[in-house]
């Protein structure tokens, strides 16, 4: 019995396992499939990746949120820019109305941090 691959592009930052999706359903199964502390991140006023950060019994540091912001920002439709807002939000703060459309969530409990897009391939585990 092989386990089930999981969704997206998988980073290792600093020993935090980072998820992105690629699609509106792989969106969903990332954001799904995290845990209540884990980081959920979102380009704000932007089509972008849902970006994990799984914490686990960590904390993830500054540092590893930016990178993963900047990776959330890079696939982004503001991706031509510079000083992209990315929120986020521990994943029990982060809810899919009933019914609603994929890669669709709402969240609320957030903070916000500005980076510049970045594709970070040095972090890159599988694609």
């Amino acid at each position: 019995k092989t386990a089930e691959k999981p969704a997206g592009r998988v980073y290792e930052i600093d020993g935090f396992t980072v998820r992105a999706g690629r699609s509106n359903s792989e969106n969903d199964a990332i954001t799904s499939a995290a845990r209540g502390k884990d980081l959920w991140l979102h380009a704000k006023n932007y089509h972008s990746s849902h970006v994990v950060i799984e914490v686990r019994e960590r904390s993830a540091t500054e540092e590893v949120i930016v990178k993963a912001a900047e990776i959330c920002a890079y696939y982004s439709a503001g991706r031509q820019g510079s000083k992209i807002d990315v929120d986020y939000a521990q994943k029990k703060f982060v809810k899919k109305p009933p019914k609603d459309r994929p890669g669709f969530w709402i969240y609320s409990e957030f903070s916000t941090v500005t980076v510049d897009p970045a594709r970070h391939e040095e972090f890159l585990k599988s694609k």
